[in-house]
């Protein structure tokens, strides 16, 4: 989705305008929740149709596996980077951001829980 929905994209103006951040904060939240689900499916036949995946991100590596065009396999493990670099080599060019924004996702949420365990 290359812009927002012209409702939704006012009301947060007015929000913002009328120093309700919270009410704009939680508008901008829908929209990217919104444009989230509208997104092109990536891991239910992807392409190509067998691949292995991997992403880093302090201390965290990620990894996922595709078979017949579905992914079946998502590990993740702390590492230090320079092990995963072979397998971050190998990530298809097409699956490196989406790869790169879900390690980044699971750190934010490790530490947002405090579980930090750094490698």
């Amino acid at each position: 989705m290359s812009q927002p929905p012209a409702p939704a994209s006012s009301s947060r103006a007015r929000a913002a305008a009328q120093l309700g951040y919270e009410v704009a904060g939680q508008i901008q939240e829908e929209l990217a929740a919104l444009e989230w689900s509208v997104a092109p499916q990536t891991v239910a036949g992807c392409t190509p149709p067998d691949l292995r995946v991997a992403a880093w991100h302090d201390g965290l590596l990620l990894t996922l596996r595709a078979r017949d065009g579905f992914v079946d396999v998502w590990r993740t493990r702390d590492c230090p980077a320079r092990q995963g670099a072979q397998l971050i080599a190998a990530t298809p060019p097409g699956w490196q951001q989406f790869a790169d924004r879900n390690v980044r996702l699971l750190v934010a949420l490790r530490d947002a829980q405090g579980g930090a365990n750094r490698a």
